[in-house]
């Protein structure tokens, strides 16, 4: 497992199984969708190590450009 998440990706790869990469998959999943979710957005699909999330639909959101920007905030932190 190298470099699936750029922000991690300066730390030197740890040899991971098959179960550990599922592991540390599953946590990212789970902290960036609630970010999405706490912040106005809707995931709308995963793609590899990817998180497709939706804000202003599918219902219009006011000021959706800021809760993309808290959502993401949220994330790094």
């Amino acid at each position: 497992m190298r470099g699936f998440l750029k922000p991690v990706s300066f730390i030197t790869p740890i040899p991971l199984p098959p179960e550990g990469v599922v592991s540390v998959l599953n946590e990212y999943f789970d902290i960036v969708t609630r970010c999405i979710f706490e912040n106005r957005g809707t995931v709308d699909k995963f793609i590899g190590d990817a998180v497709i999330a939706l804000f202003n639909a599918p219902l219009l959101l006011e000021d959706h450009a800021l809760w993309v920007v808290k959502a993401a905030k949220a994330i790094t932190e």
